[in-house]
């Protein structure tokens, strides 16, 4: 989707991690690209669950900064 130019750097099914993550590297001024995709079945006991799984991708020489931006965004709880 987004070429060999880019790296994920983040996948995760909880929105409220995904804005962190990407207000943090809006705030360090580093590029990225998201993609949402809808549908994913999780089963919980005996009840099956949609849910969004939520990724973020930035240019591959961005990659390390932006994993530790990451990183750092994450330990906020």
């Amino acid at each position: 989707m987004f070429g060999f130019s880019k790296k994920e750097i983040f996948m995760n099914t909880d929105p409220e991690l995904f804005f962190r993550i990407t207000a943090a590297l809006k705030e360090h001024g580093i590029r990225y690209e998201t993609k949402h995709v809808n549908g994913t079945t999780v089963s919980v006991g005996e009840t099956l669950r949609r849910q969004t799984s939520y990724y973020a991708y930035v240019d591959k020489k961005d990659a390390e900064e932006a994993a530790y931006i990451v990183k750092k965004a994450l330990e906020r709880r």
